[in-house]
């Protein structure tokens, strides 16, 4: 990018992004306020018109201050004082030189200004808009062609006519173009910032649930007849992390939880949250689908083996039990701070426990789940184990995919 075109396009740190275009648009009128005095301070002093001459020799620098001020976020005081020098300098110019001459016509331009300004109070854009109303008013009904208080020749009048026509068009045109670019970029900075926003709602909770948390302020609850519910959590890992400092107790749970992130992606799951070193993913939420159990079961193999895979790439020494159960889930989100989404049932519950009271990189599920998955998943029978809460259940270790049933069933 040129310095030219960052020197009119680059926001200063202390201007806002909401207020970008409004800096823009005062930053553009400046500098062109520069250019078209420091004309008439050649032209004025070659006709010469003194008055007009000394104003302007005091202008180019006062725009020069403005455009400072402006830089650093004081949109109300530039365009006021600036309004304030542009509707006397017009008043001034017609009273020496007469209508004839043009530059009442700025004023149609400064008018503007109170409208493409930040939101100050209504009060404030009324008195800034009647300067430059009060003033185009006074000067056509109480300044009279042809009465001027300096003669210039006829040739110089419709020069300065034409001129200040073109510059106050130009002007008009220059504001509009780059007030709507501004307006584009401001739009485009809140899109990016809403990107980023929708994607941090999205990490947190599922689409669907997303979008009825913004359509809805209603609680949102569910009942799924239909769902499968594992945890996995590192085996000691309470223990381990009390001799390691924090920065690497984060460095390896997120080396573990990326990869499982990555297979959730994969298989278009839905992880429910993690609680210290335990992962919690569902199948059939909030989304339903029939085969959930196969989905879960293929899933927690590639999680097992990702998990092996990821000890021997950064040479960690960890084990992991997994827990699988089917059933009925109630999902719902918790909250007006901080919300989850979260699922409660007996079918949660269990899946937790088949967890805590499995075996180091083994899979332990509930005869429910081996019922649904049998035909296409080898089990090795652990048999009854004691339940916390439900007493003795049976369970079985899920240990590889049918080679019969390969190809039966793919992701």
């Amino acid at each position: 990018m040129s310095l030219l075109s960052r020197y009119f396009t680059e926001i200063p740190n202390s201007v806002s992004i909401r207020n970008f275009r409004y800096y823009l648009v005062a930053h553009i009128a400046y500098n062109f306020a520069i250019v078209v005095h420091s004309l008439w301070l050649v032209l004025f002093f070659l006709i010469p018109v003194k008055p007009l001459f000394y104003f302007n020799l005091f202008s180019v620098p006062f725009f020069l201050f403005c455009i400072l001020i402006n830089r650093k976020g004081y949109h109300l005081l530039t365009t006021s004082t600036a309004m304030i020098e542009i509707v006397g300098h017009q008043l001034l110019a017609t009273y020496l030189l007469g209508i004839e001459s043009g530059f009442q016509h700025y004023l149609l331009v400064v008018a503007l200004f109170p409208f493409i300004m930040p939101k100050w109070h209504l009060f404030i854009k009324i008195l800034i808009f009647l300067m430059p109303l009060i003033s185009y008013m006074f000067i056509l009904f109480y300044f009279q062609p042809h009465v001027t208080s300096i003669q210039l020749e006829p040739s110089y009048l419709t020069f300065l006519k034409g001129s200040n026509l073109l510059f106050a068009f130009i002007c008009v045109g220059i504001l509009g173009a780059h007030f709507n670019y501004a307006g584009n970029k401001s739009e485009e900075q809140l899109d990016k910032e809403n990107e980023k926003s929708e994607l941090l709602l999205l990490n947190i909770l599922p689409r669907k649930i997303a979008s009825k948390l913004k359509e809805s302020s209603e609680i949102i609850s569910e009942r799924f007849p239909e769902a499968s519910i594992l945890f996995a959590d590192l085996v000691g890992f309470t223990h381990f992390s009390e001799k390691i400092n924090p920065e690497e107790l984060v460095l390896i749970l997120n080396n573990y939880f990326s990869e499982f992130d990555a297979l959730v992606e994969k298989y278009q799951l839905e992880k429910i949250k993690t609680i210290g070193d335990a992962y919690m993913v569902a199948a059939g939420v909030p989304d339903k689908i029939t085969d959930h159990a196969l989905v879960m079961a293929e899933f927690s193999l590639d999680m097992l083996n990702a998990f092996h895979a990821c000890n021997l790439k950064n040479g960690y020494d960890m084990d992991i039990r997994i827990g699988i159960h089917c059933g009925t889930v109630a999902a719902g989100v918790i909250g007006m701070k901080k919300f989850t989404y979260d699922l409660w049932g007996d079918t949660v519950n269990i899946a937790s426990r088949l967890e805590s009271s499995g075996c180091a990189n083994r899979i332990q599920v509930s005869d429910e789940f081996y019922h649904q998955c049998k035909d296409h998943f080898e089990f090795e029978k652990r048999g009854l184990i004691q339940v916390k809460g439900k007493g003795e259940i049976l369970t079985y270790f899920l240990t590889g995919k049918t080679p019969a049933k390969e190809s039966a069933y793919t992701v």
